[in-house]
């Protein structure tokens, strides 16, 4: 029997969002787990250097690079002054229309802080797994559906992914999955659980693809009538749901 899915409900409620993302792809309490032990007992320790070559694929490239040093510097009329002396740690500064200067570090959307605790978070490294019991079989669990849509807040808050052509957000997470299969496989663990790691691993990346990426479809287009909103909300705009007014 075809199950149905509302398609326009797909993008104004994110618990329906990824309930129906994580039923799709087959991501439960199984895969969490494998998630979160490849991250305490390998991956932990190499947070760090895999940022670091991170950083360094990204400043390989002019476009890229820049907003990896610079970021998104939001006032319009400001200027940014560039000590080029220095090819991996440019000092800049930004004056704004007031004359006051502010550092430009704190824009980035590629901040190497930011991406350490993401990692961490992603693998839930120093986290506890919530045991909530399913109501069914049938069902997503709770807890699973819970640190994806908390991935996602943290997606949407430190990352601003509407900012971020999606190009870029592909090109990233690209690499990152690159660097982390090539962690996988080159552990300890048996053959037979690097495997199940990966699969759970990969199916977790592309669940991150669509946080990533989702505020730069315009579901309007699809969905909205002349002149009209919503059917399900009454918003307007696009499946990011903080623009849209819908509650995480």
């Amino acid at each position: 029997m075809c199950e149905f899915i509302s398609d326009s409900k797909l993008f104004v409620d994110p618990t329906y969002r990824y309930s129906y993302l994580l039923k799709f792809i087959k991501f439960g309490k199984e895969d969490l787990k494998l998630v979160k032990d490849f991250g305490q007992m390998v991956l932990n320790p190499l947070i760090p250097s895999l940022v670091e070559e991170i950083q360094k694929k990204m400043t390989s490239y002019d476009v890229t690079r820049e907003l990896v040093l610079l970021g998104h510097v939001k006032q319009a009329s400001s200027t940014v002054v560039l000590d080029s002396s220095d090819e991996h740690d440019i000092a800049t500064s930004v004056t704004n229309q007031d004359g006051s200067n502010s550092n430009p570090h704190n824009e980035f959307i590629f901040k190497k802080e930011i991406q350490i605790l993401y990692l961490k978070k992603l693998f839930m490294i120093g986290e506890t797994m919530v045991n909530i019991s399913s109501s069914s079989k049938d069902q997503i669990d709770p807890s699973v559906l819970n640190y994806i849509k908390e991935l996602d807040e943290f997606c949407q808050l430190h990352f601003e992914c509407q900012q971020m052509p999606v190009v870029h957000l592909s090109a990233y997470f690209g690499l990152l999955s690159d660097l982390i299969m090539e962690e996988v496989f080159e552990s300890q663990m048996a053959e037979a659980l690097k495997k199940k790691t990966w699969i759970s691993i990969n199916k977790l990346f592309w669940i991150q693809n669509d946080s990533f990426t989702k505020s730069h479809v315009d579901d309007a287009f699809r969905h909205l009538t002349s002149g009209a909103c919503c059917p399900v909300t009454g918003a307007f705009g696009s499946s990011c749901m903080a623009s849209n007014g819908v509650n995480k």
